[in-house]
């Protein structure tokens, strides 16, 4: 294949001399992942590892593959050799063999635009496919110079480039223009092009820009500003109708989190109130629920006659990325349930007592890991990681607590006491709660 000889023939010292010029310094590529909230990055057609070490060097836990296992070697050679560590396989972007909502985030650089129209239309549901929901996919294109045109080649009936002799004998591309990616990607991830920092870039997961897929015939917004907040709702809707109420509600609930962290956004909030649980997934592409945040500084929620997601539980997310991004759903989601109190109108802690319950002496840190989270029913898993963590603010105080959220759970560095030790004070407290 095409790319197999290439990195087959590839010049080591060339390469070496290109990574030596490697800037490590975020760009917005990484500023965008990090406020994204992104952990856990899979670099899709990694190629020899540059952008993979640039991850890597920004603190992501990084994941690679490419269809060629020499570039897939060398990759995981260069990682190793700067002192990062990074897992690598041989894959193609149509079949990636990862499991369903892998990654935070997937990026994809100069990788689409290689290969016909017809696999880049199975490649992108496929890279949607590992990336969790709520998580953000990234793709760049070439934008073509005057090499792609005088290189000999034919064109198909859907306009890829076959390169018939010549240095790049054997190659394909295909030129997309914004529009055309548009069509490619769907409503699954919506395309957010900055032309600025790298020609041709193209970002997806703002629904903000959704007007550059094409998908201009989405319901009007209205916007309302207050202090802390951008609000939109649709014109005539039951949300605008109780547009001061949710106004007084919501700044209560800003005030609330940021004086009891300790922290504000330098931005305001950007609130849209959806119609439906079917419009959230129209306009964020993740399935459909009552509310999510997508951004550091964005939030989709349902507000109409039967279901009413205001705050805090998604605002507390924000503030709290002020302070760290955890890699642990269950700090993540213990934080917010702290400032929700309840989960369907149930006391956290009566939820978090059914568990000691049935689960007497289990150690509850073993829930920050976030496959073991997951097997918890979310009726069980979002209460008890509300109790836990306002058990453990009211016990250690919130600095050590905030500590505790910036380490990812670590429970000797934060509180000065073995997890087994703390988990067994929390379940004599919850004993309490069956008398």
């Amino acid at each position: 294949m095409y790319w197999d000889e290439i990195w087959e023939a590839a010049d080591p010292k060339r390469i070496s001399a290109y990574v030596k010029k490697i800037d490590l310094a975020p760009d917005d590529v990484i500023r965008y992942l990090h406020k994204r909230g992104a952990v856990s990055v899979c670099d899709a057609g990694c190629g020899c590892g540059t952008f993979s070490l640039k991850l890597a060097a920004n603190g992501f836990s990084v994941y690679g593959f490419d269809i060629a296992e020499k570039a897939v070697e060398m990759a995981a050679d260069l990682l190793k050799k700067k002192g990062y560590h990074g897992q690598f396989k041989a894959a193609g972007v149509t079949d990636t063999g990862y499991p369903d909502h892998a990654f935070d985030a997937v990026v994809s650089l100069d990788v689409l635009d290689h290969m016909p129209l017809k696999d880049a239309q199975r490649a992108v549901p496929e890279l949607c496919r590992i990336t969790r929901p709520g998580g953000c996919v990234i793709i760049s294109v070439d934008r073509p110079d005057e090499e792609y045109e005088t290189e000999p080649h034919t064109v198909n009936g859907d306009g890829d480039y076959l390169y018939t002799e010549g240095k790049w004998k054997g190659r394909v591309h295909h030129p997309y223009t914004p529009e055309e990616l548009g069509r490619l990607t769907g409503k699954s991830y919506v395309m957010l092009e900055d032309p600025e920092e790298r020609k041709g870039q193209v970002y997806a997961g703002d629904p903000e820009l959704g007007k550059l897929t094409g998908r201009k015939n989405r319901m009007e917004w209205n916007c309302w500003e207050t202090e802390h907040y951008l609000i939109y709702c649709h014109p005539e809707s039951f949300a605008e109708e109780h547009l001061e109420e949710i106004e007084n509600w919501q700044e209560k609930c800003y005030d609330r989190i940021s004086k009891t962290l300790g922290v504000i956004l330098d931005k305001k909030i950007r609130l849209y109130l959806c119609a439906s649980r079917e419009e959230t997934e129209t306009e964020t592409g993740c399935p459909p629920c009552n509310g999510m945040c997508l951004d550091y500084d964005l939030i989709f929620a349902v507000y109409n006659q039967e279901i009413q997601c205001l705050g805090p539980h998604e605002d507390a997310h924000l503030l709290s990325f002020q302070i760290a991004v955890p890699a642990s759903v269950f700090l993540r989601e213990g934080l917010a349930m702290y400032f929700d109190e309840a989960y369907h109108g149930k006391a956290n802690r009566a939820y978090a007592a059914e568990w000691a319950r049935e689960n007497a002496g289990m150690n509850v840190f073993g829930y920050l890991d976030n496959e073991q989270f997951y097997s918890l029913p979310e009726e069980v898993s979002y209460p008890l990681a509300g109790a836990l963590t306002r058990w453990l603010i009211d016990r250690y105080g919130m600095e050590r607590y905030k500590e505790f959220f910036r380490t990812n759970g670590d429970v000797s560095a934060a509180f000065q006491q073995k997890a087994e030790d703390v988990s067994a004070a929390f379940e004599a407290e919850l004993e309490k709660e069956k008398d």
